[in-house]
């Protein structure tokens, strides 16, 4: 008996240490896979000139759209060509689930338009979920791994081309130089306080209502038009983006805190609370 228990003993030991091997791998794997989707969004952002902003083009503009450029653009005389984003918050899957933190970074290009977003979360006791959103080549992608290794979401093109440009958007608040009008972005003042903004990027389109405070900032990005994950499909739902704290940052007034709100016919529904630790302009790597 005694040689039987060291036996069974010898093998969980050894299961054991083969299941940290393994994990520990998927986790190196999976974040080779992120950094090297970052390192070809930031080659693309470099090779995009550094142009001047026309600060003349902001006199043409609508009233409501001067005040948020001059408010957004205290000291800013190019335009962003990416941005890297550290943040950490909160999160949950359903009103009456608990609140779990989160905590990750984001990659923006501005030119063309894309991102990266990494993000790890615990769900249990040393339980976590490695996530991996992008918009890349005209193309969106969701990807998470509990452990970095068992796929929960591995899902990519169809309705997330446009949800993924739409996310890039809603986050386009910290490149701000990305939403002055121009080829590929345009606006249609609502009324005093409000704006439609539409990007395009090839075939995708997405669009969204800005709603702006008196000081010209951006307070809230709402659509109709986002797509939500629910019994395995992906569903059109209401969706808004809460931005509060500004402050500026390399000549920059952005956000510093985010909350993300899915509009359900059941009522509003908080999901999301983000706040940013750092944001850089144009790094190198």
């Amino acid at each position: 008996m005694k040689k039987t228990g060291l036996v069974i003993l010898a093998f969980l030991g050894t299961l054991a240490a083969a299941l940290i091997v393994a994990v520990a791998y998927g986790h190196y794997l999976f974040h080779l896979q992120v950094e090297a989707e970052i390192d070809s969004l930031l080659n693309r952002a470099r090779q995009s000139p550094a142009d001047l902003v026309d600060l003349e083009q902001l006199d043409r503009l609508p009233n409501l759209l001067q005040r948020y450029f001059r408010f957004t653009l205290v000291n800013r005389g190019t335009y962003i060509r990416s941005a890297n984003l550290m943040f950490s918050g909160l999160c949950r899957t359903g009103s009456n689930r608990p609140w779990l933190p989160i905590d990750g970074r984001q990659v923006l290009c501005a030119v063309p338009p894309g991102f990266v977003r990494s993000t790890s979360k615990t769900i249990a006791p040393a339980v976590w979920v490695k996530s991996r959103d992008r918009y890349m080549d005209r193309r969106g992608s969701a990807l998470s791994k509990i452990f970095s290794v068992v796929d929960v979401v591995d899902d990519e093109g169809g309705p997330l081309d446009q949800s993924e440009l739409l996310r890039f958007l809603s986050e386009a608040v910290w490149i701000p130089t990305v939403l002055l009008p121009g080829k590929n972005v345009g606006w249609e003042p609502i009324d005093e306080s409000s704006a439609r903004v539409v990007i395009t990027d090839g075939d995708n389109r997405a669009a969204a209502r800005v709603a702006f405070g008196d000081d010209g900032s951006i307070l809230q990005i709402t659509t109709s038009g986002r797509y939500r994950k629910m019994d395995e499909e992906y569903r059109r739902t209401g969706w808004s983006g809460i931005y509060r704290n500004y402050q500026t940052i390399d000549g920059v007034r952005v956000p510093t805190e985010m909350e993300a709100v899915w509009h359900l016919d059941s009522g509003d529904f908080n999901y999301a609370l983000f706040f940013l630790s750092r944001v850089e302009y144009d790094r190198r790597r």
